[in-house]
């Protein structure tokens, strides 16, 4: 008796455990996580960035300390934070190296406070986003007889419906992976 209730003791504990540990474990953003990284600060829309999972991140083991862990959401609201120049969102962003250092937010402070350029580009991922807001090949303008890099009729598409207004009604047909994860 004694030794199955031992059993289902144990089974309950590693249970448990195994619950915690895929609770705190993060994950590779999808690729529309990392879109977002870019379009939240093309819309001036930093409740874009509240649809990344808090727990998508990525690893670059060349950076300098402070910045080999960058979580995708806390990437998201520094280019907003850069993009508006507005310190207000490096609350926010947040990333953490192999030691846990915190210091993503004065490093996001200082970029908006010199005033450094934003230069982000969409790029090859205007295609998800725009695929992911309902649109389609029928969409497209013809490519004129350009070259096509990276989806340079996505690009054209991209362009023209920023700057008419037509995205930002859309974007609330993205996915949101903080539901979906978190």
């Amino acid at each position: 008796m004694t030794k199955r209730i031992a059993i289902i003791l144990g089974g309950v504990g590693i249970y448990v455990i195994l619950g915690l540990l895929n609770r705190f474990a993060g994950h590779a953003p999808a690729l529309l996580e990392e879109a977002y990284t870019t379009l939240a600060p093309d819309l001036n829309m930093p409740a874009l960035c509240e649809k990344i999972s808090s727990r998508a991140y990525r690893v670059f083991g060349f950076n300098p300390s402070g910045s080999k862990v960058v979580y995708t959401k806390a990437e998201c609201y520094e280019n907003v934070a850069l993009k508006t120049q507005s310190d207000s969102y490096c609350s926010k962003a947040g990333r953490l190296d192999l030691f846990f250092d915190r210091s993503a937010e004065n490093t996001c402070r200082e970029l908006v406070n010199s005033r450094s350029p934003y230069s982000l580009s969409a790029g090859c991922a205007r295609e998800n986003i725009l695929r992911a807001a309902g649109y389609s090949d029928k969409d497209l303008n013809p490519a004129d007889g350009r070259e096509r890099q990276c989806g340079s009729e996505w690009a054209r598409l991209y362009s023209k419906v920023l700057n008419n207004g037509e995205l930002r009604q859309r974007s609330e047909l993205l996915p949101d992976f903080s539901k979906w994860y978190d």
